[in-house]
């Protein structure tokens, strides 16, 4: 693994400024240096080690394969993860998080395939026939769909890991999540796991890996949520599909064949 997180770098780009004190969440305060004016100084090798957990979670999740989800609707930062995100193939949510996205994951599962349904029409020419003013509000009722579901329209299944880029801003999402988790871990199925970017504002223990940085200013946030992002894409590209027991029997056979091909000895010269 690659990735680290730079103590300098986030000093630089000022992502030790937290918020005032009167708005620091008493759980946040094991991860502040001292107040400054006011302003609690977030403690910056703390952060380095949180972000670096969660960069190592990331990458053992990609490397086995496993869904990431990434919600990220904060204007100074939803662009940068949706053109990673698009251009990865890594699901995403940047416009609004959706209701009942985990705990009624079936309904919106019917949000989703509907609308693979109307591209496919779309591309196919089925739609040519219908009435000129159906087809628009068809359309104009799909593409407000699409707009909020156009990062998760290839996500068949629950998620197992999500990234929140502010968990107070985001916090349905995040209650959502822990909801999931609890639900899992009931029916003894393997559970979700939550990786939140976040201020001093918010509480970390709602969080299995938190990092706490100053998440107001686009800079920080691009460089720590870059490096999440950079964790997960470099285990993925170690992934190692599992064979088809199809696949395991020719292995098999190629290998008996070899072993039987061995070269004939060159006839001696007369």
């Amino acid at each position: 693994m690659k990735t680290t997180i730079e103590v300098e770098k986030l000093f630089e780009l000022g992502g030790h400024f937290g918020h005032k004190r009167g708005r620091t969440s008493p759980k946040a305060k094991a991860y502040v240096y001292k107040i400054q004016n006011d302003v609690a100084i977030i403690d910056l090798f703390q952060t380095k080690t949180l972000a670096e957990a969660a960069v190592k979670a990331l990458f053992d999740a990609g490397k086995q394969n496993q869904e990431l989800l990434v919600v990220a609707t904060k204007k100074n930062i939803q662009n940068f993860v949706k053109d990673i995100a698009a251009k990865e193939k890594v699901h995403y949510i940047t416009e609004k998080w959706v209701g009942g996205f985990f705990t009624n994951f079936e309904e919106i599962k019917k949000n989703v395939d509907r609308i693979n349904t109307f591209k496919a029409d779309m591309e196919s020419g089925n739609l040519k026939e219908m009435i000129k003013h159906e087809r628009n509000k068809l359309e104009k009722e799909i593409n407000k769909l699409l707009r909020v579901y156009e990062g998760v329209l290839t996500l068949t299944r629950m998620p197992d890991v999500v990234l929140i880029v502010d968990v107070r801003k985001e916090k349905n999402a995040l209650t959502e999540s822990r909801k999931m988790q609890e639900a899992q871990i009931m029916q003894e199925k393997k559970a979700l796991f939550t990786v939140g970017v976040l201020d001093t504002n918010a509480n970390p223990q709602e969080v299995d890996y938190p990092i706490m940085v100053n998440d107001d200013t686009p800079a920080v946030l691009e460089y720590v949520v870059g490096a999440l992002l950079q964790g997960f894409l470099e285990g993925r590209k170690q992934y190692v599909p599992e064979l088809t027991p199809e696949e395991k029997e020719a292995k098999k056979l190629e290998a008996k064949a070899k072993k039987n091909d061995k070269p004939r000895s060159a006839k001696k010269a007369a």
